[in-house]
């Protein structure tokens, strides 16, 4: 199967992120739509007071509930379709059917309370960046009548932006967080590193394009593109930082990469023969 395809077959990401995005707007834009914003003082801790709200909590662990379940049916079927052209089909199977009861059960599980807490926690990321809005108005002296507005639009593009940012990066997260569980119930201990190969791509990332990596020997992107490392993730998986549109292809048949191919080892990439990478398996 060509790279491309395959690496089609591992992302159905933009529709269930476009899914999430729109979900989880329509969860918080009624919160933020009810705030009193007559006294603007309050208005920071009442925006994170949200995350305490009870039925705010109910709806965000059922929102990721139904997110996470969804990404795991579509990986599911990511896995079925990489089965049908490997050596490794029965096994893949098999571990499919079983997973629930192991490791990939647990992990479905994490990654509900780990979302959960992520959409409680947006009202409180909305706080933070709307109070240098609202001190910067009042020190250049604007009315309260002409500030009231000005920070109604301010939260809703505050929501829209944040929201986008969370369904990108927790898909895609997500997405990877599952390739991994199911891949080493299996024994696949590589993957490789594809872009969506367009303007947008990262330089450190489109370093990496289409290198193999192990998933317990996370490289460093941008040290090995001569950048500074990522202060919050130094060595990552690809699709684990913010905004990352990049997808791990788990390496289920050695007759589906192109040879001699990139190589993540020792924290540095070598270009090997498939009987050199054979020696490293």
């Amino acid at each position: 199967m060509a790279l491309k395809s395959r690496a089609k077959s591992f992302n159905p990401r933009r529709q269930l992120e476009e899914s999430f995005y729109r979900a989880l707007l329509k969860l918080v834009r009624p919160y933020l739509s009810a705030l009193d914003l007559d006294q603007l003082r309050l208005l920071p801790s009442n925006i994170e007071q949200i995350a305490h709200d009870p039925a705010f909590i109910k709806a965000s662990e059922s929102l990721a509930r139904r997110m996470v379940t969804g990404i795991a049916r579509e990986n599911a079927a990511s896995w079925r379709v990489a089965a049908n052209s490997s050596m490794k089909g029965k096994k893949i199977y098999a571990a499919l059917k079983e997973e629930l009861a192991g490791n990939t059960g647990l992990r479905v599980a994490d990654l509900v309370r780990e979302n959960t807490v992520k959409i409680v926690t947006v009202t409180q990321d909305i706080a933070h960046r709307v109070t240098p809005l609202i001190a910067k108005l009042q020190q250049e002296g604007v009315r309260s009548f002409d500030i009231e507005p000005k920070i109604a639009g301010h939260l809703l593009y505050l929501a829209d932006w944040q929201v986008r940012r969370i369904a990108r990066t927790q898909v895609a997260m997500s997405e990877t967080d599952l390739t991994r569980a199911r891949a080493e119930r299996i024994g696949v201990k590589w993957y490789q590193w594809v872009t969506s190969h367009d303007g947008r791509v990262r330089d450190s990332h489109r370093v990496m394009d289409s290198v193999l990596c192990r998933w317990d020997d996370p490289p460093s992107p941008e040290l090995l593109s001569g950048l500074p490392p990522n202060k919050r993730h130094p060595h990552y998986t690809c699709g684990q930082v913010y905004n990352c549109r990049c997808v791990a292809l788990p390496v289920v048949s050695l007759d589906e990469i192109a040879w001699p191919a990139k190589v993540h080892i020792n924290g540095s990439i070598k270009r090997m023969t498939r009987a050199q990478f054979e020696k490293i398996q």
